[in-house]
Protein backbone atom coordinates (compact mmCIF):
# COMPACT_ATOMS: atom_id res chain seq x y z
CA UNK A 1 0.00 0.00 0.00
CA UNK A 2 1.69 3.41 -0.97
CA UNK A 3 0.94 6.61 1.14
CA UNK A 4 1.65 10.27 -0.12
CA UNK A 5 2.76 12.43 2.69
CA UNK A 6 3.22 16.38 2.56
CA UNK A 7 6.73 16.36 1.84
CA UNK A 8 6.60 14.79 -1.52
CA UNK A 9 7.62 11.39 -0.17
CA UNK A 10 6.35 7.96 -0.65
CA UNK A 11 6.06 5.56 2.19
CA UNK A 12 6.17 2.04 1.09
CA UNK A 13 3.97 0.20 4.11
CA UNK A 14 5.17 -3.34 4.37
CA UNK A 15 8.55 -2.49 2.99
CA UNK A 16 9.06 0.70 4.97
CA UNK A 17 11.03 1.98 1.65
CA UNK A 18 11.84 5.73 0.94
CA UNK A 19 11.67 6.84 -2.33
CA UNK A 20 11.90 10.17 -3.89
CA UNK A 21 8.93 11.30 -6.09
CA UNK A 22 10.59 10.77 -9.00
CA UNK A 23 11.51 7.05 -7.79
CA UNK A 24 15.26 6.90 -7.21
CA UNK A 25 16.21 5.79 -4.08
CA UNK A 26 17.10 8.57 -0.94
CA UNK A 27 20.06 5.88 0.33
CA UNK A 28 21.42 5.49 -2.98
CA UNK A 29 22.30 9.16 -3.06
CA UNK A 30 24.66 8.72 0.38
CA UNK A 31 27.56 8.28 -2.03
CA UNK A 32 27.10 10.82 -4.24
CA UNK A 33 26.71 13.53 -1.50
CA UNK A 34 29.78 12.47 0.27
CA UNK A 35 32.11 11.84 -2.93
CA UNK A 36 30.77 15.82 -3.10
CA UNK A 37 31.93 15.89 0.34
CA UNK A 38 35.52 14.60 -0.29
CA UNK A 39 36.19 16.68 -3.22
CA UNK A 40 35.05 19.62 -1.48
CA UNK A 41 37.78 19.43 1.33
CA UNK A 42 40.30 18.68 -1.42
CA UNK A 43 39.48 21.81 -3.12
CA UNK A 44 39.91 23.54 0.32
CA UNK A 45 43.41 23.45 -0.08
CA UNK A 46 43.36 26.20 -2.59
CA UNK A 47 44.15 29.89 -2.35
CA UNK A 48 43.86 32.16 -4.59
CA UNK A 49 45.76 35.95 -4.52
CA UNK A 50 48.68 36.82 -3.10
CA UNK A 51 50.65 35.38 -0.57
CA UNK A 52 51.98 38.04 2.21
CA UNK A 53 55.97 38.47 3.07
CA UNK A 54 57.11 41.13 5.00
CA UNK A 55 58.84 43.23 2.59
CA UNK A 56 62.47 44.18 3.16
CA UNK A 57 63.53 48.12 3.52
CA UNK A 58 67.49 49.71 3.19
CA UNK A 59 68.59 50.49 6.77
CA UNK A 60 71.95 52.46 7.70
CA UNK A 61 74.71 50.33 8.82
CA UNK A 62 75.09 53.03 11.70
CA UNK A 63 73.46 56.23 13.10
CA UNK A 64 75.00 58.95 10.92
CA UNK A 65 74.53 61.34 14.05
CA UNK A 66 77.40 59.75 15.57
CA UNK A 67 79.60 59.07 12.50
CA UNK A 68 79.32 62.47 11.23
CA UNK A 69 79.04 64.74 14.84
CA UNK A 70 76.60 67.98 14.30
CA UNK A 71 80.39 70.00 15.29
CA UNK A 72 83.94 69.09 15.98
CA UNK A 73 83.82 70.70 19.87
CA UNK A 74 83.76 68.25 23.15
CA UNK A 75 82.02 69.16 26.70
CA UNK A 76 84.98 68.54 29.15
CA UNK A 77 83.06 65.75 31.04
CA UNK A 78 80.75 64.20 27.87
CA UNK A 79 77.99 61.89 28.30
CA UNK A 80 78.51 59.30 25.46
CA UNK A 81 75.76 57.99 23.08
CA UNK A 82 76.99 54.62 22.09
CA UNK A 83 75.26 52.96 19.10
CA UNK A 84 77.12 49.95 18.71
CA UNK A 85 75.47 46.86 20.20
CA UNK A 86 72.04 45.64 21.09
CA UNK A 87 70.49 47.02 24.08
CA UNK A 88 67.54 46.33 25.97
CA UNK A 89 65.30 49.73 26.41
CA UNK A 90 62.15 48.34 27.64
CA UNK A 91 62.35 50.63 31.89
CA UNK A 92 65.07 52.85 30.23
CA UNK A 93 63.74 55.51 32.73
CA UNK A 94 65.82 53.38 35.45
CA UNK A 95 69.11 55.48 34.02
CA UNK A 96 67.37 58.58 35.61
CA UNK A 97 67.98 57.01 39.38
CA UNK A 98 64.63 58.62 40.58
CA UNK A 99 62.21 56.15 42.80
CA UNK A 100 59.52 58.44 42.17
CA UNK A 101 59.36 58.65 38.72
CA UNK A 102 59.05 54.62 38.46
CA UNK A 103 56.45 54.83 40.35
CA UNK A 104 54.34 57.17 38.56
CA UNK A 105 55.03 55.48 35.73
CA UNK A 106 53.73 51.85 36.85
CA UNK A 107 51.00 54.06 38.02
CA UNK A 108 49.90 55.33 34.37
CA UNK A 109 50.34 51.69 33.43
CA UNK A 110 47.91 51.02 35.08
CA UNK A 111 45.41 53.50 34.96
CA UNK A 112 45.86 55.86 32.53
CA UNK A 113 42.53 56.14 30.08
CA UNK A 114 44.45 56.36 26.77
CA UNK A 115 45.97 52.49 27.69
CA UNK A 116 42.66 51.58 29.06
CA UNK A 117 40.91 52.51 25.55
CA UNK A 118 43.57 51.34 23.62
CA UNK A 119 43.29 47.97 24.96
CA UNK A 120 39.46 48.22 25.05
CA UNK A 121 40.25 48.16 21.25
CA UNK A 122 42.44 44.82 21.44
CA UNK A 123 40.07 43.00 23.20
CA UNK A 124 37.57 44.23 20.06
CA UNK A 125 39.32 43.17 17.07
CA UNK A 126 40.93 39.86 19.15
CA UNK A 127 36.68 39.23 19.16
CA UNK A 128 36.31 40.47 15.25
CA UNK A 129 39.40 37.55 14.57
CA UNK A 130 36.94 34.96 16.15
CA UNK A 131 34.01 35.98 14.49
CA UNK A 132 36.20 35.47 11.10
CA UNK A 133 37.51 32.66 12.69
CA UNK A 134 34.49 30.83 12.65
CA UNK A 135 33.03 30.97 8.95
CA UNK A 136 35.86 28.32 8.44
CA UNK A 137 33.85 25.76 10.45
CA UNK A 138 30.26 24.22 9.85
CA UNK A 139 27.15 25.74 11.95
CA UNK A 140 25.01 23.72 13.77
CA UNK A 141 21.38 24.88 15.36
CA UNK A 142 18.79 23.29 17.28
CA UNK A 143 15.52 23.62 16.50
CA UNK A 144 11.87 22.90 17.74
CA UNK A 145 8.45 24.45 17.06
CA UNK A 146 4.81 23.17 17.53
CA UNK A 147 2.32 24.52 14.72
CA UNK A 148 -1.91 24.17 14.65
CA UNK A 149 -2.68 24.18 11.29
CA UNK A 150 -6.76 24.24 9.62
CA UNK A 151 -6.44 23.20 6.43
CA UNK A 152 -9.08 24.64 3.80
CA UNK A 153 -11.96 22.63 2.66
CA UNK A 154 -11.59 23.63 -0.96
CA UNK A 155 -7.47 23.18 -0.54
CA UNK A 156 -4.83 20.26 -2.62
CA UNK A 157 -5.90 18.55 1.31
CA UNK A 158 -9.74 19.14 1.21
CA UNK A 159 -10.14 15.79 1.31
CA UNK A 160 -8.82 14.75 4.23
CA UNK A 161 -11.49 14.26 6.56
CA UNK A 162 -9.87 15.98 9.72
CA UNK A 163 -9.26 19.57 8.73
CA UNK A 164 -7.67 20.82 12.17
CA UNK A 165 -4.20 19.21 13.00
CA UNK A 166 -1.11 20.24 15.35
CA UNK A 167 2.21 19.52 13.85
CA UNK A 168 5.27 19.47 16.06
CA UNK A 169 9.20 19.45 15.25
CA UNK A 170 11.78 18.97 16.76
CA UNK A 171 15.93 18.53 15.50
CA UNK A 172 18.82 20.04 14.00
CA UNK A 173 20.20 21.48 10.78
CA UNK A 174 23.67 22.26 9.95
CA UNK A 175 25.06 24.46 6.91
CA UNK A 176 28.92 24.84 5.66
CA UNK A 177 30.26 26.72 3.22
CA UNK A 178 33.45 25.16 1.79
CA UNK A 179 36.29 27.49 1.53
CA UNK A 180 37.50 26.53 -1.92
CA UNK A 181 39.65 29.20 -2.84
CA UNK A 182 40.83 30.55 0.63
CA UNK A 183 38.09 33.61 0.89
CA UNK A 184 37.71 32.57 4.81
CA UNK A 185 41.13 31.77 5.24
CA UNK A 186 41.99 35.20 3.65
CA UNK A 187 39.75 37.06 5.74
CA UNK A 188 40.70 35.55 9.16
CA UNK A 189 44.42 35.95 8.34
CA UNK A 190 43.01 39.74 7.76
CA UNK A 191 41.73 39.88 11.01
CA UNK A 192 44.63 38.44 12.83
CA UNK A 193 46.92 41.32 11.37
CA UNK A 194 44.56 43.64 12.18
CA UNK A 195 44.88 42.01 15.85
CA UNK A 196 48.59 42.53 15.79
CA UNK A 197 48.58 45.85 14.41
CA UNK A 198 45.54 46.95 17.57
CA UNK A 199 48.55 45.47 19.57
CA UNK A 200 51.28 47.01 18.17
CA UNK A 201 49.05 50.43 18.83
CA UNK A 202 48.72 49.80 22.04
CA UNK A 203 52.60 49.55 22.94
CA UNK A 204 52.53 52.30 20.84
CA UNK A 205 50.27 54.29 23.27
CA UNK A 206 52.29 52.50 25.82
CA UNK A 207 55.69 54.29 24.63
CA UNK A 208 53.62 57.74 24.28
CA UNK A 209 52.08 57.96 27.75
CA UNK A 210 55.61 56.60 29.61
CA UNK A 211 57.32 59.38 27.80
CA UNK A 212 54.60 62.47 28.46
CA UNK A 213 54.77 61.15 32.25
CA UNK A 214 58.55 61.56 32.39
CA UNK A 215 58.26 64.60 30.74
CA UNK A 216 56.10 66.29 33.04
CA UNK A 217 57.97 64.70 35.78
CA UNK A 218 61.79 66.55 34.68
CA UNK A 219 59.57 69.59 34.05
CA UNK A 220 58.05 69.87 37.17
CA UNK A 221 61.34 69.40 39.12
CA UNK A 222 62.83 72.18 36.54
CA UNK A 223 59.98 74.80 37.68
CA UNK A 224 60.65 73.89 41.34
CA UNK A 225 64.12 74.21 40.95
CA UNK A 226 64.02 77.92 38.99
CA UNK A 227 61.32 78.83 41.99
CA UNK A 228 64.32 77.84 44.19
CA UNK A 229 67.04 79.09 42.48
CA UNK A 230 64.81 82.73 42.39
CA UNK A 231 63.75 82.06 45.81
CA UNK A 232 67.53 82.38 47.35
CA UNK A 233 68.28 85.50 45.04
CA UNK A 234 65.03 87.20 46.39
CA UNK A 235 66.37 86.23 50.10
CA UNK A 236 69.58 87.65 49.80
CA UNK A 237 68.24 90.83 47.88
CA UNK A 238 66.15 91.33 50.67
CA UNK A 239 68.85 91.18 53.16
CA UNK A 240 71.06 93.55 50.64
CA UNK A 241 67.66 96.13 50.37
CA UNK A 242 67.71 96.48 54.59
CA UNK A 243 71.15 97.14 54.58
CA UNK A 244 71.01 99.67 51.87
CA UNK A 245 68.01 101.34 53.57
CA UNK A 246 70.70 101.43 57.09
CA UNK A 247 73.15 103.26 54.89
CA UNK A 248 70.73 105.44 53.31
CA UNK A 249 69.43 106.47 57.03
CA UNK A 250 73.24 107.31 57.98
CA UNK A 251 73.56 109.18 55.28
CA UNK A 252 76.00 106.48 53.74
CA UNK A 253 74.14 105.27 50.26
CA UNK A 254 71.68 107.26 48.23
CA UNK A 255 67.91 106.80 47.25
CA UNK A 256 68.52 105.83 43.89
CA UNK A 257 70.77 103.08 45.47
CA UNK A 258 67.26 102.33 47.93
CA UNK A 259 65.50 102.30 44.45
CA UNK A 260 67.32 100.08 42.39
CA UNK A 261 67.33 97.24 45.03
CA UNK A 262 63.87 97.39 46.28
CA UNK A 263 63.09 97.64 42.08
CA UNK A 264 65.02 94.47 41.51
CA UNK A 265 63.25 92.57 44.52
CA UNK A 266 59.99 93.72 43.30
CA UNK A 267 60.80 91.85 39.59
CA UNK A 268 62.45 88.45 41.64
CA UNK A 269 58.92 88.60 43.32
CA UNK A 270 56.85 88.92 40.44
CA UNK A 271 58.76 86.16 38.74
CA UNK A 272 57.64 83.55 41.13
CA UNK A 273 53.73 83.23 40.86
CA UNK A 274 54.44 82.96 37.10
CA UNK A 275 56.32 79.60 37.48
CA UNK A 276 54.90 78.20 40.44
CA UNK A 277 51.76 78.04 37.95
CA UNK A 278 53.69 76.11 35.89
CA UNK A 279 54.19 73.53 38.40
CA UNK A 280 50.53 73.25 39.16
CA UNK A 281 50.07 72.56 35.33
CA UNK A 282 52.63 70.11 35.66
CA UNK A 283 51.48 68.26 38.81
CA UNK A 284 47.56 68.13 37.32
CA UNK A 285 48.93 67.20 33.77
CA UNK A 286 51.10 63.86 35.73
CA UNK A 287 47.60 63.19 37.48
CA UNK A 288 45.70 63.30 34.58
CA UNK A 289 48.19 60.91 32.87
CA UNK A 290 47.73 58.60 36.07
CA UNK A 291 43.93 58.82 35.38
CA UNK A 292 43.07 60.77 38.68
CA UNK A 293 41.46 64.08 39.70
CA UNK A 294 44.35 67.30 38.61
CA UNK A 295 44.55 68.00 42.12
CA UNK A 296 44.89 64.09 43.22
CA UNK A 297 48.99 64.84 43.47
CA UNK A 298 49.04 68.10 44.42
CA UNK A 299 49.98 68.00 48.03
CA UNK A 300 52.47 64.45 47.04
CA UNK A 301 54.42 66.52 44.24
CA UNK A 302 54.54 70.03 45.42
CA UNK A 303 57.22 69.51 47.86
CA UNK A 304 60.81 70.33 45.86
CA UNK A 305 62.78 67.81 44.24
CA UNK A 306 66.32 68.00 42.21
CA UNK A 307 66.07 67.04 38.87
CA UNK A 308 66.44 63.25 37.63
CA UNK A 309 70.12 62.05 36.96
CA UNK A 310 71.26 62.22 33.51
CA UNK A 311 73.09 58.94 33.02
CA UNK A 312 76.97 58.98 32.11
CA UNK A 313 76.56 56.83 29.09
CA UNK A 314 73.33 56.86 26.70
CA UNK A 315 72.57 53.39 24.78
CA UNK A 316 70.80 54.05 21.95
CA UNK A 317 71.28 50.35 19.82
CA UNK A 318 72.05 49.28 16.24
CA UNK A 319 69.62 50.79 13.49
CA UNK A 320 68.73 47.54 12.45
CA UNK A 321 66.79 46.81 15.69
CA UNK A 322 64.39 50.23 15.21
CA UNK A 323 62.41 47.67 12.97
CA UNK A 324 61.56 45.13 15.28
CA UNK A 325 61.34 47.67 18.09
CA UNK A 326 59.06 50.77 17.16
CA UNK A 327 55.25 50.07 17.91
CA UNK A 328 54.14 52.36 14.80
CA UNK A 329 56.86 50.42 12.02
CA UNK A 330 55.26 46.57 13.51
CA UNK A 331 51.54 48.29 13.22
CA UNK A 332 52.42 49.95 10.03
CA UNK A 333 53.48 46.21 8.65
CA UNK A 334 50.49 44.35 10.15
CA UNK A 335 48.28 47.06 8.20
CA UNK A 336 50.01 46.28 4.90
CA UNK A 337 49.34 42.07 6.20
CA UNK A 338 45.85 43.13 6.63
CA UNK A 339 45.63 44.75 3.37
CA UNK A 340 47.43 42.02 1.50
CA UNK A 341 44.59 39.35 2.41
CA UNK A 342 42.05 41.54 1.61
CA UNK A 343 43.32 41.10 -2.36
CA UNK A 344 42.65 37.37 -2.09
CA UNK A 345 39.16 37.39 -0.03
CA UNK A 346 38.08 40.03 -3.18
CA UNK A 347 40.00 37.82 -6.06
CA UNK A 348 37.60 34.64 -4.32
CA UNK A 349 34.32 36.49 -5.26
CA UNK A 350 35.03 35.63 -8.57
CA UNK A 351 34.85 32.38 -8.36
CA UNK A 352 32.02 29.33 -7.33
CA UNK A 353 30.80 29.06 -3.77
CA UNK A 354 29.78 25.40 -2.49
CA UNK A 355 28.01 25.14 0.74
CA UNK A 356 26.38 22.15 2.20
CA UNK A 357 23.43 22.16 3.88
CA UNK A 358 22.00 19.21 6.17
CA UNK A 359 18.89 18.50 8.29
CA UNK A 360 17.89 15.79 11.06
CA UNK A 361 14.63 16.27 12.56
CA UNK A 362 11.80 14.46 14.53
CA UNK A 363 8.17 15.83 13.23
CA UNK A 364 4.93 14.14 14.20
CA UNK A 365 0.90 15.08 14.49
CA UNK A 366 0.87 13.52 17.78
CA UNK A 367 3.60 14.59 20.36
CA UNK A 368 3.80 11.28 21.95
CA UNK A 369 5.43 10.05 18.82
CA UNK A 370 7.69 12.46 18.13
CA UNK A 371 10.42 10.35 18.81
CA UNK A 372 9.16 7.06 17.06
CA UNK A 373 11.72 6.22 14.27
CA UNK A 374 8.95 6.61 11.55
CA UNK A 375 8.90 10.65 12.18
CA UNK A 376 12.41 10.73 11.67
CA UNK A 377 12.95 13.53 8.51
CA UNK A 378 16.50 14.44 6.85
CA UNK A 379 18.05 16.31 4.36
CA UNK A 380 21.22 17.01 3.06
CA UNK A 381 23.00 18.93 -0.22
CA UNK A 382 24.93 21.02 -2.16
CA UNK A 383 24.47 24.26 -3.74
CA UNK A 384 26.80 26.36 -6.28
CA UNK A 385 26.69 30.03 -6.28
CA UNK A 386 28.88 31.20 -9.58
CA UNK A 387 28.68 34.88 -9.96
CA UNK A 388 27.92 35.66 -13.99
CA UNK A 389 26.94 39.16 -14.33
CA UNK A 390 27.93 42.06 -11.85
CA UNK A 391 28.53 45.05 -14.22
CA UNK A 392 32.39 44.79 -12.84
CA UNK A 393 31.19 45.05 -9.60
CA UNK A 394 34.05 42.34 -8.57
CA UNK A 395 36.89 43.21 -10.08
CA UNK A 396 36.41 46.73 -9.45
CA UNK A 397 36.81 45.70 -5.59
CA UNK A 398 39.81 43.41 -6.46
CA UNK A 399 41.38 46.95 -7.81
CA UNK A 400 40.14 49.02 -4.90
CA UNK A 401 41.73 46.42 -2.37
CA UNK A 402 44.97 46.08 -4.41
CA UNK A 403 45.48 50.05 -4.44
CA UNK A 404 44.94 49.64 -0.55
CA UNK A 405 47.77 47.11 -0.45
CA UNK A 406 50.04 49.78 -2.64
CA UNK A 407 48.82 52.36 -0.22
CA UNK A 408 49.84 50.44 2.90
CA UNK A 409 53.16 49.46 1.73
CA UNK A 410 53.73 53.45 1.30
CA UNK A 411 52.65 53.86 4.36
CA UNK A 412 54.91 51.36 5.86
CA UNK A 413 58.25 52.69 4.31
CA UNK A 414 57.17 56.15 5.04
CA UNK A 415 56.83 55.46 8.97
CA UNK A 416 60.41 53.73 8.62
CA UNK A 417 61.99 56.35 6.96
CA UNK A 418 60.20 59.12 9.57
CA UNK A 419 61.19 56.54 12.61
CA UNK A 420 65.06 56.86 11.56
CA UNK A 421 64.31 60.69 10.68
CA UNK A 422 63.36 61.15 14.18
CA UNK A 423 66.06 59.28 15.87
CA UNK A 424 68.69 60.91 14.09
CA UNK A 425 67.42 64.46 15.09
CA UNK A 426 66.93 63.21 18.41
CA UNK A 427 70.37 61.92 18.64
CA UNK A 428 71.15 65.29 16.91
CA UNK A 429 69.39 67.95 19.80
CA UNK A 430 70.43 65.94 22.42
CA UNK A 431 74.32 65.82 21.20
CA UNK A 432 74.24 69.83 20.53
CA UNK A 433 72.07 70.69 23.88
CA UNK A 434 74.95 68.54 25.75
CA UNK A 435 77.22 70.85 24.12
CA UNK A 436 75.62 74.04 25.42
CA UNK A 437 74.98 72.75 28.71
CA UNK A 438 78.91 72.45 28.73
CA UNK A 439 79.64 76.56 27.55
CA UNK A 440 76.46 77.57 29.78
CA UNK A 441 78.35 75.74 32.98
CA UNK A 442 81.51 77.23 32.24
CA UNK A 443 79.37 80.35 32.13
CA UNK A 444 78.32 80.38 35.32
CA UNK A 445 81.33 79.72 37.24
CA UNK A 446 82.90 83.37 35.70
CA UNK A 447 79.53 84.72 36.57
CA UNK A 448 79.79 83.78 39.99
CA UNK A 449 83.21 84.80 40.30
CA UNK A 450 82.76 88.16 38.79
CA UNK A 451 79.88 88.85 41.47
CA UNK A 452 81.62 87.38 44.43
CA UNK A 453 84.63 89.78 43.04
CA UNK A 454 81.91 92.61 42.82
CA UNK A 455 80.42 92.56 46.34
CA UNK A 456 84.15 92.07 47.71
CA UNK A 457 85.26 95.41 46.11
CA UNK A 458 81.52 97.04 47.06
CA UNK A 459 82.50 96.04 50.69
CA UNK A 460 85.82 97.89 50.65
CA UNK A 461 84.16 100.82 48.58
CA UNK A 462 85.89 100.37 45.60
CA UNK A 463 82.40 99.68 43.59
CA UNK A 464 79.28 100.84 43.36
CA UNK A 465 76.54 99.31 44.40
CA UNK A 466 74.87 99.40 40.99
CA UNK A 467 77.63 97.53 39.42
CA UNK A 468 77.13 94.64 42.36
CA UNK A 469 73.28 94.74 41.04
CA UNK A 470 74.16 94.35 37.50
CA UNK A 471 76.48 91.11 38.27
CA UNK A 472 74.18 89.54 40.69
CA UNK A 473 71.49 90.07 38.13
CA UNK A 474 73.80 88.75 35.07
CA UNK A 475 74.66 85.81 37.21
CA UNK A 476 70.87 84.88 37.80
CA UNK A 477 70.02 85.00 34.68
CA UNK A 478 72.88 82.38 33.32
CA UNK A 479 71.96 79.84 36.38
CA UNK A 480 68.19 80.12 35.11
CA UNK A 481 69.63 79.50 31.78
CA UNK A 482 71.88 76.79 33.19
CA UNK A 483 68.76 75.19 35.01
CA UNK A 484 66.25 75.63 31.42
CA UNK A 485 69.19 73.89 29.52
CA UNK A 486 68.97 70.87 32.28
CA UNK A 487 65.78 70.42 31.56
CA UNK A 488 65.96 70.78 28.24
CA UNK A 489 68.86 67.92 28.35
CA UNK A 490 66.79 65.60 30.02
CA UNK A 491 63.49 65.89 28.11
CA UNK A 492 65.36 65.49 25.19
CA UNK A 493 66.82 62.40 26.38
CA UNK A 494 63.24 61.37 26.76
CA UNK A 495 62.42 61.92 23.62
CA UNK A 496 65.37 60.47 21.59
CA UNK A 497 63.90 56.94 23.83
CA UNK A 498 60.85 58.10 22.75
CA UNK A 499 62.05 57.44 19.19
CA UNK A 500 63.75 54.37 19.61
CA UNK A 501 60.96 52.60 20.84
CA UNK A 502 62.07 52.18 24.47
CA UNK A 503 59.41 51.46 27.15
CA UNK A 504 56.73 49.36 25.28
CA UNK A 505 57.64 46.00 26.69
CA UNK A 506 57.06 47.29 30.64
CA UNK A 507 53.18 47.25 30.25
CA UNK A 508 52.57 43.77 28.54
CA UNK A 509 52.47 41.25 31.38
CA UNK A 510 50.40 44.41 33.74
CA UNK A 511 48.17 44.63 30.41
CA UNK A 512 47.84 41.07 29.72
CA UNK A 513 48.90 41.62 26.09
Amino acid sequence: MLNANRRGVVIMEKTKKVCCIDGTNINSKKSFYVFVFIISMGFSGCMVGPKYTKPTVETPVGWATLQNPVTDDKPEVPIEIRGSKQVDLVSWWDCFNDPMLGELIEKAVDSNHDLRLAEARLREVRAAYGVSRAALYPQLKGRAGYKRQHESENGPFGYLSDLDYNEYRVGFDASWEIDLWGRARHEKQAKKAEEGAALEDLRNVLVSVIGEVSCSYIELRGFQRRVALIEKNRATVQKRLMLTEKRFQAGLASEVEVNEVSANLAGLTAEIPVLEGEVRQRIHAISTLLGELPGKYVERLSLEKPLPDLPANVEVGLPVELLDRRPDIREAERRLAAATERVGVAKADLLPRLSLSALFAYEALDFDRITDSDSRASSFGPSFILPIFNAGRIRSNINVKTVQQEQALIKYERVVLAAYKEVEDNLATYSAQQLRHEKLYRRVRKLQSTADLSQELYDKGKFNLLEVLEAQRTLLVAQDELVQNEITLSVQLVSLYKALGGGWGSGSKKMRI
